[in-house]
């Protein structure tokens, strides 16, 4: 039987309520008695869930909704620390799926369900109690890797299991040489552009590669790099960044003269201010992840960046520069480009483009950061 998916609503919950009985007695037959137990997963979770967007239902071709889940792609903290095992890879972006519940006399529910978010996300984890037979059984069926234990917040020990794409893990000696010789050169950057930003620039990097065919090791690669020229000065770091790029030997041990070239070139096009469409998906990828539109985050190191660079101007002429730097940058008809047409930038820099076209908020909002940032 093939089932569809969809967003759960806030009609559903009486629904999702009824399913989550359902697996709470298959767990019971089986002699697991010590999970999901003092009400969980309460109502308010469930409605909570929901309204995050997080929270899905599995339906029959009759219309009956067999199974519910949730899948987020947010990082779990209890997944920080996995004790007498580690994750299959702890680099790429993952999604997470909690709280899977099915109605008995329905079959295939589990493998569509993962088969779906796998679709959505290449890099699953998963916890389950120790109690819990039916449900490791599933996860090994179904390609899921034991990595280890990890605990709850409340201390409670889960196992832990992973899948993923092989092609889709970064090499770790690739990411222990980043960690060891590239990161911290951000360091010495100025203040939008310190370990913070490259770690970001990487993670979405990932994030875009893992939809498309592309090498993994390169796209985390591009990413690193991408800003590392600007130890020869804003102007130029792009082309600077190249250069390291090839200069770099050691990338010879994972890449060939080729593919460090199309590395070079993608790290070369990233930049925002530049006139032409990146030469490669990598550029793409990268330039993208380079220009992740979080509203906050991008006010926060507008205001950073003028303070870094221009300390001798006053409280107003700072909010001049700042913005005058986001009316050309990022309000309607601005240089910044989006290369990647199904990513999610599109949508938020829509809507940060109507926040700019409110000069009270840009106003308010450039002034309490001033304040913060000063002192």
């Amino acid at each position: 039987m093939n089932y569809t998916i969809r967003k759960s609503t806030l009609n559903d919950v009486d629904v999702m309520m009824e399913l989550f009985e359902a697996g709470k007695n298959i767990m019971r037959s089986d002699g697991n008695m010590t999970q999901w137990t003092g009400g969980y997963p309460q109502r308010e979770l469930v409605t909570a869930e929901i309204e995050r967007g997080n929270s899905y239902m599995m339906v029959a071709p009759n219309g009956t909704c067999v199974a519910t889940f949730a899948l987020i792609l947010t990082d779990d903290v209890t997944y920080k620390v996995i004790y007498n095992g580690k994750w299959v890879d702890d680099v790429c972006p993952y999604g997470t799926i909690h709280r899977i519940s099915s109605r008995p006399d329905y079959k295939d529910v589990a493998r569509q369900c993962f088969a779906w978010a796998y679709g959505v996300r290449p890099n699953l984890r998963v916890d389950t109690h120790a109690d819990n037979h039916i449900m490791q059984h599933v996860l090994k069926q179904n390609g899921f890797e034991y990595c280890g234990i990890i605990h709850l917040l409340n201390g409670d020990e889960r196992l832990a299991f992973q899948k993923v794409a092989h092609s889709k893990q970064v090499d770790t000696d690739l990411v222990a040489y980043v960690e060891n010789n590239i990161i911290p050169q951000y360091e010495h950057f100025d203040a939008a552009h310190q370990i913070g930003h490259a770690r970001s620039v990487i993670r979405e990097s990932l994030n875009l590669g893992l939809r498309y065919d592309v090498d993994i090791n390169m796209v985390y690669a591009v990413a690193a790099y991408h800003d590392c020229g600007l130890v020869a000065g804003r102007e130029v770091h792009h082309v600077k960044s190249a250069e390291i790029v090839r200069t770099d030997n050691k990338l010879r041990q994972w890449f060939s003269h080729e593919q460090i070239e199309t590395i070079a070139d993608a790290a070369e096009d990233h930049r925002a201010s530049s006139k032409h469409e990146p030469r490669t998906l990598y550029g793409r990828i990268v330039a993208e992840a380079d220009r992740f539109i979080d509203a906050d985050d991008i006010m926060r190191r507008t205001v950073l960046f003028g303070l870094d660079h221009y300390p001798e101007l006053d409280d107003e002429c700072q909010i001049a520069r700042a913005k005058e730097h986001l009316a050309e940058k990022y309000a309607e008809g601005g240089y910044l480009k989006l290369w990647i047409p199904d990513s999610d930038n599109a949508k938020r820099l829509q809507a940060f483009q109507q926040h700019l076209n409110d000069a009270a908020w840009v106003d308010a909002s450039l002034r309490s950061l001033l304040a913060q940032l000063r002192h």
